[in-house]
């Protein structure tokens, strides 16, 4: 009579495919059933990625015993099998274990204005394994800006990145993509809103902006109201109107002084230039100079009692230096404006189509040097010439160190503004229908940023673009029938 032991039947897996760092159920069968004492199988695994007990135990009388496969998070897809083994004969199962896929970003908050930022969190559908889970990002707008990568650490299933966003011209709509090392991908839209723009209703004939105080100085005209003949304080961010001085005429153009503490204006109706004291609220000078035809005012860096005149260039030298109602010596060629060189010593003018150098000392001043280099409209800074062509001019080294692109300009005039500390050049156009845009670039790379459009239907065109700080621009309207309102441009980047 031949007594046979037991032998293994069967070894089963549920489920057989299972995300890395799961686990599935086993059982193994044998025929007959286990003898008094039980009987023991032992187990194992191919597969690091997939760990089981060394042996399990069918219990006296039983046919069948359950065991547990657990994983590993793994970062691709690997298979391993599953043995049992009793005495001389093995039988196995294969289990299949996957990685983890992108299973969704999501955005806080999805919807924001231009220069703000929004926290971004892509999640997977498991834990990340031992080395890490990389997502590769992308964002098919300029304007919202993602890192190249995220990392998710081992054991997480989750991680999180900053977008940081620009102004818009209108309100924009940034997709933001992930996709996993297997090709999973997953996105979300990011809303961003334009930038913000104010229109001051009170017209005026200059603006400049005082970065002493923060505030843009308005000389308004006689149809002004309560503020005509008045230079005013507007406040950039609000478009608030402060402080008032009555200049007693009908004021041209309007400059600060660099220590905030006077505005010079020049008044056509008798030829003079008087002086607010911005301190007392008085105009404490009126400068009897008769001089007519003013083509642009400034005042001289470092000395607050002396300001520059610039005549109708068409009868040749026409710059001259005063010091109160007092001339300097000499004159000199400025063309149609005039911009100092980071000191009260070196001006520089546009004579559009040439560039006109001038010296100054504390009795004259010279015209020294006039090239052919096409500067129109231009603004002083850093050592360079940034023009309304538009290009970066090296009046030094008398060459154009950059063309910008014009692509996006409305060609039909431009006007220029730059800030150092922003590290920005920004631009006003527009065409024959009074479409505007604000355009932006790096002052280093020279990158164009996303640009504004004015949606409101603004009339004429746009004159005295100036640059104000925390990424604004403020220029004024012109044109036949066109009241010359102030307009603030805000979020720009």
């Amino acid at each position: 009579l031949t007594i046979n032991p037991p032998a293994l039947t069967g070894i089963t897996l549920s489920p057989t495919t299972l995300l890395g760092g799961g686990s599935a159920g086993g059982a193994v069968t044998i025929s007959p059933a286990a003898p008094v004492g039980g009987l023991t199988i032992a187990l194992s695994s191919s597969n690091s990625a997939a760990s089981v007990p060394a042996s399990l135990n069918v219990a006296a009388g039983a046919t069948s015993a359950q065991f547990t496969v657990t994983t590993l998070a793994v970062a691709q897809q690997v298979t391993a099998t599953v043995s049992a083994s009793l005495a001389s004969s093995s039988l196995g199962v294969g289990l299949t274990i996957t990685p983890p896929v992108l299973s969704a970003i999501s955005l806080n908050p999805a919807s924001l204005s231009g220069g703000t930022s929004s926290v971004a969190t892509v999640t997977l559908s498991g834990p990340a394994p031992a080395s890490g889970f990389t997502i590769t990002l992308s964002s098919d707008q300029k304007a919202a800006t993602v890192p190249g990568t995220v990392k998710v650490g081992a054991g997480a299933s989750s991680a999180t990145f900053t977008i940081t966003t620009t102004g818009v011209g209108s309100q924009t709509v940034a997709t933001i993509s992930g996709a996993d090392p297997n090709g999973q991908m997953a996105s979300a839209q990011l809303t961003i809103k334009s930038s913000s723009m104010i229109v001051v209703q009170v017209p005026v004939s200059d603006i400049t902006f005082d970065p002493i105080s923060g505030n843009i100085w308005a000389a308004v005209q006689s149809t002004g109201g309560k503020y005509a003949n008045c230079v005013v304080s507007i406040d950039p961010a609000s478009g608030s109107i402060g402080t008032s001085i009555n200049i007693g005429a009908t004021p041209n153009h309007v400059r600060v002084t660099d220590n905030g503490a006077y505005a010079y204006v020049d008044v056509p109706a008798d030829g003079s230039v008087r002086r607010a004291n911005l301190k007392t609220g008085l105009v404490d000078g009126i400068y009897s100079i008769h001089m007519g035809g003013v083509f642009d005012l400034e005042t001289v860096p470092g000395s607050p009692n002396a300001y520059v005149i610039v005549q109708d260039p068409t009868g040749g030298v026409n710059t001259t230096v005063w010091d109160g109602a007092t001339p300097r010596n000499n004159t000199g060629a400025g063309g149609y404006r005039v911009q100092f060189a980071g000191n009260g010593s070196l001006l520089y003018g546009d004579g559009r189509g040439s560039l006109f150098i001038n010296t100054l000392s504390s009795t004259q001043i010279d015209w020294t040097q006039q090239l052919s280099l096409n500067v129109s409209g231009f603004q002083y800074a850093n050592g360079l010439l940034y023009t309304a062509v538009p290009t970066v001019v090296d009046p030094v080294g008398q060459y154009v160190v950059q063309s910008l692109p014009t692509t996006d300009f409305y060609l039909l005039n431009v006007e220029v503004a730059v800030n150092s500390s922003e590290n920005r050049i920004y631009y006003v156009s527009w065409d024959a229908d009074h479409s505007k845009r604000i355009l932006d670039f790096d002052m280093t790379t020279y990158e164009e940023k996303p640009f504004f459009d004015d949606s409101s239907g603004l009339p004429g065109g746009c004159s005295d673009l100036i640059a104000c700080g925390n990424h604004t621009v403020a220029f004024y309207l012109y044109g036949s029938g066109v009241t010359r309102n102030v307009v603030i441009v805000h979020g720009l980047q």
